[in-house]
C-alpha cells in the first residue's frame, strides 16, 4: 500500500507544471495518510517482532530471508536506532 502512495506522490510532484494548486492539495493528503499509517505499521511491526521470538513456542515458520531481515531490524529497533520520519508535524 505504501509503495502504491509513493507511486502516486511521483506522478502527482511530476505534473506540478499542470494545475499546481489541485496538485499540491493532493501531495498534502496523500503525505498526511502516510503519516497516518506509522501507528499501524509500527503496531504491526511489533506483533511481527513479538511472532518472531516466540516463533518456537508458537510453533511458527519463517522463510529464511524474513528471518534474515528480522534479525537485522530487531537490535536496531529495540536500541532506539530507528526514527520514524513524518511528512508533517504532530
Amino acid at each position: 500500500m505504501r509503495v502504491n502512495y509513493i507511486k502516486e506522490l511521483r506522478r502527482s510532484v511530476g505534473k506540478a507544471t499542470n494545475n499546481s494548486g489541485q496538485t499540491w492539495q493532493r501531495f498534502f493528503q496523500l503525505t498526511k495518510l502516510l503519516d497516518a499509517m506509522h501507528d499501524l505499521v509500527g503496531n504491526l511491526l511489533d506483533f511481527c517482532f513479538y511472532t518472531f521470538r516466540e516463533s518456537q513456542a508458537l510453533k511458527v515458520e519463517f522463510p529464511e530471508m524474513l528471518v534474515e531481515i528480522i534479525s537485522d531490524q530487531i537490535p536496531k529497533v529495540e536500541s532506539g536506532n530507528t526514527h520514524t520520519l513524518y511528512f508533517h508535524k504532530k
